[in-house]
């Protein structure tokens, strides 16, 4: 980015004449110099002598030279010039001083706010060209690194570093792009580069590098951290600057250690050593005074220092085990390469020859006392930090680092006062298993060097104390125990109930008892099964033990844990460890225990509480009692609790016996309602309807039933049947209404074509299976097989046809849902499978009826809105006129309203007379109504009401009626109303009569009168003429009349 922002010309001449002729050429020439550069700005200063007075008209000088050079450079509104006094008695804090710095400040920043659009839309558009052929992302790092230079000068350091941290993400966008063409190699060889500062953005000319397309990915990325850490500095942000230092460090180390065959031996340990030490180098300074204005910064300082200062320690942890300074075990060998432990690789035999070159490194790995002195320093310095940010368990794991250390070092004394101070401190927090390996590095003696007696003898004391316990202690198994899980038990002949055999070889030379001995495996429903044996006695060597369950379920589970318990110490192993191949056992339902399931229920009803089933299948178990306890999964799902349920279960012998019998009937009735209800099947599934009927309600009485004895209607998709019922309404002196609802119900009962084939096949399948001895498999495999061969099944052709057509059988599919079992039980399975699809190729209705003779029946109830209170009113439009209605003629008419006593509930006086209305619904375009076309009125039943009414036809023809209709006042009042001239039409005819006559012609006038001859006599008129008009005449006015 260039840096010229601003320019000045100075002017000191008060001779106006040479001003004419020779400076304001000059300054002309100048300006038109300026022009030609992009985002500058100028100024024209005229510098006034001492002698310059000021007057009344600004300083006096309003013809004079400065006058002048205003009226030529300035540009409008914007001034262009600027004027100052060398000598000025109030010196550099004058007004004129002031307006001039004030007015330098103004041009320069509006020249920086047109450089910076300038560079950002220049930086945009080569962003845009990004994935173009001979995009160069150095050519855009360096215009954008411009930008961010720019605002450093300006101390907009916030500004700069957004434009570091978008360039680091535009190259993370290049790497993931596999684009890195423009860096030719990694880098890092270069001397010096394992321990060089970081932060020094200036030890490489890396901007030149950057030009000409050939630095390394190594110094890129030092040199743009570099970058972004000076502007945090910048802005005091040290925390921060620590913090991306972890981040970057830790994230760069990968790709180092992917390029080390290029680089020196112990290449990535120095320069992560030498980059935490450098940041925290430079920020110690910025400490002392950021800390007195904020308290709380202490803490927060110290947390991410101590993190650089333990990274940079446990470099120390790997060069000491490679040189022989530590051994290659735990603590010290957590943060080595598993690759480093092994023998080095032929590529590494040709790395590069070289040491590193980080002096205090060398310093360390030379001695051993050099190297223990650095290790506790860097390790003191942590624990000091982790104390003052209060981390107390990361400073108690560098004193555990100590520990270790001065135990390697033969420091006994000083190693087990170490861990003594620190088992408490982890008891207090319940790591126990921390606090117990520290307590076996303090032990004096280990577990070989004991005779078969003292570890019996310590044996019987641990079990006798362990019952003592207050809280429970877990171990595992390994290395007193060792255990596996052989098989599934399920068949019926030889265990009671579904078990798992487990081996468990105890290598202790004492038997033990144990309370309890648990095996859990997890699945999907249930997410876990827990199998138990307890009391039981494990002798020296292997034991087999066969554990039952209270939960039966079906399906494929993974064994997770094992426990074993001996009063509060639990002895535990993980089946699922990382590297271990996971055990996967298939269970059985266990058809002689309790089985429990929820589901829909088959019988809905429309209108009332939702409601589920639960279906309970109690196998060969025998119960006299139970408590169902049921627990939403779903928040906001409330369950109704129910009291307690009594309920005989026996087999109930009956015989069924059909006989006819007479009784009178009433074929119809006027006070009956017929009632049709429509049902569609509006599923994908077919539906054979089984039975329907109509519920009576606390008004209606059902008159007739369906009486059809065998249903057979199979009603498939989008297909509808229709059903109608005679309802009659209830007298008011039954008795015995509270049982009954309030509305009529439609029930209809009814199986899925789909239920119906499923239930047969599976019946078919647990016979041939029990024949066999294989019905506990029954469950699973017929779940697999509806899931695999019975989902694709047409029941629109078998609801159509009457026959069944399975899949053909497929072995291999079988046998993949029978993989975890033994063979001998998967062959067998499979061979009946395969015999059964051959058997039951097609399977006809009747065999499914005669197979599956009680399938599952569904039931649904819907609630119909009949009014249980209504009142009826008979409409009668009378003529008063004859036969003959004339148009435009007035008829008399009287409407006739009678309020039925049949549908009357309430005899009272207050519920005698109601208020109605009627309306009359007249057609304008054919008829005029005289009279009251909507009147309020109160009737009684029984009662006749008379409403005179006209009625003007203004259309010959026939002409409906007007409809009329009866409406209650109150809207709790259901009316309706029998319109008996519904639909009915009158013949209206015209007034007038029309007549043809022929009428003989008694003279033909050839010619008018005046164009007759004047001298020919004109005849006179005949007298038949007259005769013959007059009797026209008569006629026409007979007619209209």
């Amino acid at each position: 980015m260039q840096a010229t922002y601003l320019n000045l010309y100075f002017v000191a001449c008060d001779d106006n004449e040479i001003y004419k002729n020779k400076v304001r050429k000059q300054i002309r020439q100048w300006v038109d110099l300026i022009m030609t550069k992009k985002n500058q700005e100028w100024l024209v200063v005229y510098v006034a002598g001492q002698d310059a007075k000021r007057s009344n008209n600004y300083l006096g000088l309003k013809t004079s030279v400065y006058d002048k050079i205003r009226m030529d450079f300035s540009q409008g509104k914007q001034e262009r010039c600027v004027y100052i006094r060398i000598h000025d008695p109030d010196g550099p804090g004058s007004d004129l001083w002031a307006g001039f710095v004030e007015k330098m400040k103004d041009s320069i920043l509006s020249s920086f706010d047109m450089q910076v659009l300038q560079i950002q839309e220049d930086t945009r558009r080569l962003d845009m060209q990004r994935h173009m052929p001979g995009w160069n992302y150095c050519t855009f790092f360096i215009l954008k690194e411009g930008l961010a230079q720019a605002f450093e000068i300006m101390t907009l350091y916030e500004e700069a570093l957004i434009q570091y941290d978008e360039l680091e993400a535009s190259f993370f966008q290049v790497l993931r792009d596999k684009a890195l063409a423009w860096f030719g190699h990694f880098g890092g060889a270069d001397a010096g580069d394992d321990s060089g500062n970081i932060l020094d953005f200036k030890r490489k000319d890396y901007r030149d590098l950057i030009t000409k397309n050939v630095i390394s990915v190594f110094d890129f990325r030092s040199y743009l951290f570099a970058r972004q850490c000076r502007m945090l500095l910048k802005l005091q942000r040290i925390i921060e600057v620590c913090t991306r230092a972890q981040l970057f460090i830790t994230s760069f180390i990968t790709s180092i250690r992917e390029n080390q065959d290029h680089l020196i031996e112990n290449f990535a340990e120095s320069w992560v050593f030498s980059a935490c030490m450098n940041v925290v180098n430079e920020c110690e300074p910025y400490y002392a005074h950021l800390s007195a204005a904020d308290p709380t910064f202490t803490s927060r300082y110290n947390a991410v220092k101590a993190d650089l200062l333990l990274t940079a320690r446990r470099q120390l942890d790997k060069l000491g085990a490679k040189h022989g300074h530590l051994p290659n075990t735990a603590p010290f060998s957590i943060y080595l390469e598993v690759s480093k432990k092994d023998s080095p690789s032929v590529d590494n035999v040709n790395a590069p020859k070289g040491q590193i070159t980080n002096q205090k490194l060398v310093e360390a790995i030379s001695s051993v006392e050099a190297f223990d002195k650095m290790y506790m320093a860097l390790s003191t310095r942590s624990i000091k930090s982790y104390d003052a940010s209060s981390r107390s368990r990361a400073a108690l794991t560098v004193h555990g680092d100590i520990a270790a250390l001065k135990y390697v070092r033969e420091k006994y004394d000083e190693a087990v006062r170490i861990f003594e101070s620190m088992i408490w401190r982890y008891g207090e927090q319940e790591w126990s298993s921390i606090e117990n390996s520290l307590l076996i590095k303090s032990l004096l003696k280990n577990a070989e060097c004991l005779s078969s007696e003292d570890a019996e003898h310590y044996t019987d004391e641990l079990v006798t104390n362990v019952a003592r316990l207050d809280k429970a202690i877990r171990r595992s198994f390994l290395p007193m125990f060792s255990i596996a899980v052989i098989s599934i038990i399920d068949d019926p002949a030889l265990v009671e109930s579904t078990s798992v055999e487990i081996c468990i070889e105890n290598h202790l030379p004492k038997s033990l008892h144990y309370d309890r001995l648990s095996l859990r495996l997890v699945g999907n429903d249930p997410e876990q099964i827990w199998f138990v044996i307890e009391d039981q006695v494990l002798n020296p060597g292997k034991n087999t033990f066969h554990l039952t369950s209270q939960t039966s379920t079906s399906g494929n589970y993974v064994v997770e844990t094992c426990e074993m318990q001996i009063g509060k110490l639990v002895f535990s192993h993980n089946f699922m460890r990382a590297g271990q191949k996971k055990r996967v056992v298939r269970l059985n339902q266990d058809v002689k225990q309790l089985r429990a399931r929820v589901s829909q229920p088959r019988e809905i009803c429309l209108g009332r509480s939702q409601r589920f089933a639960v279906c309970v299948e109690t196998g060969s178990t025998p119960i006299s009692e139970g408590k169902l306890s049921l627990e939403s999964q779903t928040e906001g799902l409330e369950i109704a609790k129910t009291g307690k349920v009594d309920a005989i279960i026996r087999d109930a012998g009956y015989s069924l016996k059909n006989f006819w019998m007479a009784a009178a009937y009433t074929e119809y009735d006027h006070t009956s309602i017929f009632l049709k209800v429509e049902l569609s099947c509006n599923g994908d599934l077919p539906v054979r309807i089984l039975r329907s009927n109509i519920q009576p309600s606390k008004a209606y009485v059902v008159e007739s039933q369906p009486s059809v004895e065998q249903w057979d209607i199979t009603l498939f998709p989008k297909q509808t049947s229709t059903f109608v019922y005679r309802l009659v309404r209830r007298t008011s002196d039954e008795q015995d209404l509270d049982q009954l609802q309030s509305k009529v119900h439609f029930d209809v009962q009814y199986r899925t074509l789909k239920d119906e084939v499923e239930a047969s096949v599976g019946a078919m399948l647990k016979s041939k299976l029990e024949e066999h001895k294989l019905g506990q498999h029954f469950r699973y495999v017929f779940t697999k097989m509806r899931e695999a061969f019975l989902s694709s099944v047409d029941y629109t052709s078998y609801g159509l046809m009457d026959v069944v057509h399975l899949d053909d059988f497929d072995a291999e599919l079988c046998e993949s849902f029978l993989l975890h079992r033994d063979l001998k039980t998967k062959v067998q399975l499979l061979d009946l499978i395969e015999e059964f699809f051959e058997e039951h190729e097609a399977i006809t209705i009747k065999t499914i009826k005669e197979r599956c003779p009680g399938p599952v029946v569904s039931a649904v109830s819907f609630p119909l809105d009949i009014p249980t209170h209504k009142v009826l009113h008979t409409a009668e439009l009378s003529f008063s006129a004859g036969n003959d209605v004339l148009v435009s003629d007035a008829c008399p008419c009287v409407l006739r309203i009678k309020r039925s006593t049949y549908w009357t509930e309430d005899h009272s006086e207050d519920g005698l007379y109601e208020d109605f209305y009627y309306d009359v619904d007249v057609d304008y375009d054919n008829w005029l109504l005289a009279g009251k076309r909507r009147l309020r009125f109160k009737s009684k039943p029984g009662e006749v009401m008379e409403f005179p009414l006209s009625l003007v036809p203004l259309k010959t023809g026939n002409l409906l009626l007007p409809a009329v209709r009866v409406s209650a006042v109150s809207p709790n009042v259901f009316a309706s109303t029998v319109y008996t001239n519904n639909a009915q039409q009158v013949l209206v005819k015209p007034k007038s009569k029309t007549a043809t006559f022929f009428v003989e012609q008694q003279q033909r006038f050839l010619q008018s009168s005046y164009v007759q001859s004047p001298d020919r006599p004109v005849a006179s008129p005949d007298s038949s003429q007259y005769s013959g008009r007059s009797l026209l005449r008569e006629v026409m006015e007979e007619a209209a009349a």
